[in-house]
């Protein structure tokens, strides 16, 4: 049986001259490194604010929990994916609420422009 990988990266020679130069700095953790790397996302991307986490579960958990919203509210997410997707919602006190149907995003965007909703994309497996 052929192996069908979950997904390939790429990794240059240069990648890992980077990684080696923050392993051997005196910053492994939160060093100018990580404030370069948060700048050159918000310059990519255009957005006012970027933290740089360790994973996307912890991404997905601080997106909902800086929303502040009101325990009890609801979030609605797929069944079909990660449960950091649901779980993100139930560890701030929130209520997930599953809607199995493929996303369009732009239907949804105005639908929370309309009703003063948020939106938190999880893009990590992309």
């Amino acid at each position: 049986m052929e192996f069908i990988p979950y997904g390939r990266q790429w990794i240059d020679e240069a990648d890992i001259a980077a990684v080696n130069a923050v392993l051997v700095s005196d910053y492994l953790t939160q060093g100018p490194v990580i404030e370069e790397f948060e700048n050159e996302i918000k310059k990519i991307t255009g957005a006012k604010f970027c933290v740089a986490v360790s994973n996307a579960t912890v991404g997905l958990h601080i997106a909902v929990a800086a929303l502040e919203l009101e325990s009890g509210a609801e979030g609605i997410t797929t069944p079909i994916t990660f449960v950091a997707s649901a779980n993100c919602l139930a560890s701030n006190n929130l209520i997930p609420v599953f809607a199995g149907q493929a996303v369009d995003i732009e239907a949804i965007k105005n639908l929370a422009d309309k009703h003063n909703l948020y939106i938190i994309e999880d893009a990590a497996q992309q």
